[in-house]
């Protein structure tokens, strides 16, 4: 029994142990199959059940004491079958492990270096925008710089034209007289030279034709002897006629000879001159060149200076703007946001303000058709009734409001007061911002700009390099001299003097009809300590008519001629203030001293209501005004001018030939 019961207790020894071990061992195959594939998993984990069905089965023939020393032996060899395989298992887990690792590893680089590549495109496309900028800004400062510089050079030589005139006049005949120096001091000397070569010539000659002579009588001599002993003195006479003849010829070819090089010296001397004046034009134009190359070269250092000190203050400047660029480009995204706001709550106001001027037009249309219909039926009615009184001219009165408004009689002012039903605090609050409207809109003032809402008028500057400048400009200097220098035009922007202005025109236009209604741009000379209270207020005609002679009437007086007008101006100073004015003429009569206002039309149907609105001198020098409202301040031109040319005469276009009198003012 203890034998027995020791065998059996050794084989129950070793399922243990080997139960422990699959157990240990199927834990760690199942923590590494949890990363191997799927069907290597399944594979296994039959096995894995197989196994433990095997060892299930051997265990309970073991406890029923059945084949105990076989099972022992093949529970043993699958066991370690058992082991193998799991060993093999583990390896090739760890295969699998090893070669996804390699593989991760791959990607992350890839990744990695992916990664780096564009964060390196971007890098250098930043570069490359901020190169970009760069030079667009260096461009700019360059053409600021180039603009700033050709300004410079404009004012520079505006003020030393006259400067350099004055020394090039004086350098050109200086150099003009050493020019005709020199020349004469040349042709003394060539003619000197020629007279020396002439001398030289003729003694040359002189000799020479001596020495001939002297060889020829040597040669007669000869023949002579020859003759005599041939002929003994016969033919002795022929042989001197034949000599005689060939001393006469030789003698005339001689002659023959100097007359020809005589004109050829002239010829010499002619073409020399020639040359001696193209030779001295070359050096004028050579010395002008040079002088313009000097004067190039000159400002091509000072620009190039110019440019080098704005390249070193860039370079000072490109960390900071490098900097400030991200701030900017940050505030910039938060402005755009803003006015993209801003753009939405503007379009709706604009909206609503339209649908306003859609009304107010409406309303507009209305109200003047209405008071079109009343003005036309009080119009028949004053006129029926002024036909059936038959008043005469005299008894009907002219009468002035306090507001300087001239009106035409007093039964027309009482009919004209009938069809105004509203009280005038009540259509002022209904008409003020539909008339503030439609003057701004008049063509008048289409090139105003924005005014501030607590103002009644501004004085606007206007540049030098716009139309309006230029219009004004040539308008004023048309008719002065070249004593008249500009210095600065004002636009003034009043809207309450434009509109009671543009009142009067329609007025004018209704009473004497639109064809019959100018537009003039006069002038007005002022005193500078007047321009703002003049701005506002408009000319006070009745205090400038009191206040002065009376030679054309009690009236404003203006002038088509900027000459002229400048005897208004301030003349203890040579900065001077002129005023452009807009001025409605109609009909127009000649001035008379002490005249209070116009005289009425001869006109049948109007002629106890309507009056000459204007009055002027023959020569048409001077325009007078009598009624508020008919012009307009447009612009104020700020000038100076040389005191000496205030009694200067003038002579404009027409070669009518003014001066400047007393009876003007």
């Amino acid at each position: 029994m203890g034998g027995k019961s020791s065998r059996q207790k050794e084989p129950r020894s070793g399922p243990n142990v080997n139960t422990g071990v699959r157990c240990s061992s199927t834990e760690d195959v199942c923590g590494m199959v949890e990363t191997a594939s799927p069907v290597f998993i399944q594979q296994q984990r039959l096995l894995l059940d197989h196994y433990n069905q095997t060892v299930a089965e051997k265990r309970n023939q073991h406890i029923q004491g059945q084949y105990q020393v076989r099972y022992t032996q093949e529970y043993q060899t699958q066991g370690e079958t058992n082991q193998q395989r799991i060993i093999q298992s583990q390896e090739c887990l760890r295969i699998i492990r090893e070669r996804r690792e390699q593989q991760k590893e791959a990607e992350r680089q890839q990744r990695n270096l992916e990664e780096e590549r564009q964060r390196i495109d971007t890098e250098r496309q930043r570069i490359l925008l901020r190169e970009q900028h760069h030079r667009k800004e260096i461009k700019r400062r360059i053409e600021i710089v180039e603009k700033v510089s050709q300004w410079e050079e404009v004012d520079i030589q505006r003020r030393l034209r006259p400067i350099e005139e004055e020394r090039q006049r004086k350098e050109t005949g200086i150099q003009r007289r050493l020019i005709e120096e020199e020349r004469q001091r040349k042709e003394t000397e060539r003619q000197q030279r020629i007279l020396e070569e002439e001398r030289q010539r003729i003694d040359t000659e002189r000799q020479r034709i001596l020495l001939r002579e002297q060889h020829q009588r040597k040669e007669i001599k000869r023949r002579i002897e020859i003759v005599e002993k041939v002929s003994q003195w016969e033919g002795v006479d022929k042989q001197r006629r034949l000599i005689e003849e060939e001393r006469q010829r030789k003698e005339t070819e001689v002659q023959r000879r100097l007359i020809e090089e005589e004109r050829q010296r002239k010829e010499t001397e002619r073409q020399q001159r020639i040359l001696e004046e193209e030779r001295q034009r070359i050096d004028t134009e050579r010395q002008r060149i040079l002088l313009r190359e000097q004067h190039q070269r000159k400002v091509v250092k000072r620009r190039i200076a110019i440019i080098e000190e704005v390249s070193q203050w860039e370079e000072v400047d490109i960390q900071r703007r490098l900097i400030e660029e991200e701030r900017q480009r940050k505030e910039t995204e938060i402005q755009q946001r803003l006015i993209e706001e801003e753009e939405e709550g503007q379009r709706k106001e604009a909206e609503r303000q339209k649908r306003l001027l859609e009304k107010e037009h409406r309303q507009r249309k209305e109200l003047q058709k209405h008071l079109e219909e009343h003005r036309k039926k009080l119009l028949e009615e004053s006129r029926r009734k002024l036909l059936q009184d038959k008043l005469p001219q005299e008894k009907i009165p002219v009468e002035w409001e306090q507001k300087n408004y001239m009106k035409r009689t007093m039964k027309l002012h009482n009919l004209a007061e009938e069809h105004v039903q509203l009280s005038k605090t009540q259509r002022k609050r209904e008409t003020y911002g539909f008339l503030h409207s439609a003057i701004l809109r008049n063509s008048l003032a289409a090139n105003w700009d924005p005014m501030p809402p607590n103002k009644t008028y501004v004085r606007v500057p206007v540049r030098e390099d716009t139309d309006e400048f230029r219009t004004v400009n040539n308008c004023f200097k048309s008719t002065t001299q070249k004593g008249f220098d500009v210095n600065k035009i004002e636009r003034v922007q009043n809207p309450f003097l434009l509109g009671c202005y543009i009142l009067k025109k329609l007025e004018m236009e209704n009473m004497y009809g639109a064809r019959n209604v100018e537009e003039k741009i006069l002038f007005r000379g002022a005193f500078a300590r007047f321009i703002d209270k003049n701005c506002e207020n408009n000319f006070n005609w009745r205090n400038v008519a009191v206040s002065k002679r009376n030679i054309y009437g009690e009236g404003f007086i203006l002038s088509p001629i900027s000459y002229f007008a400048n005897k208004y101006a301030d003349k203890e100073t040579r900065n001077k203030v002129m005023f452009v004015v807009r001025v409605l003429v109609s009909k127009v009569t000649e001035a008379i001293e002490n005249m209070e206002i116009p005289p009425l039309l001869n006109n049948r149907k109007f002629s106890d209501v309507l009056r000459f609105d204007t009055t002027k001198r023959r020569d048409d020098r001077v325009i007078v005004k009598f009624a508020d409202n008919e012009f307009y301040l447009d612009y104020i031109i700020h000038y100076t001018v040389d005191p000496e040319l205030q009694t200067k005469v003038y002579t404009n276009k027409n070669s009518n030939e003014y001066t400047v009198d007393d009876d003007f003012v």
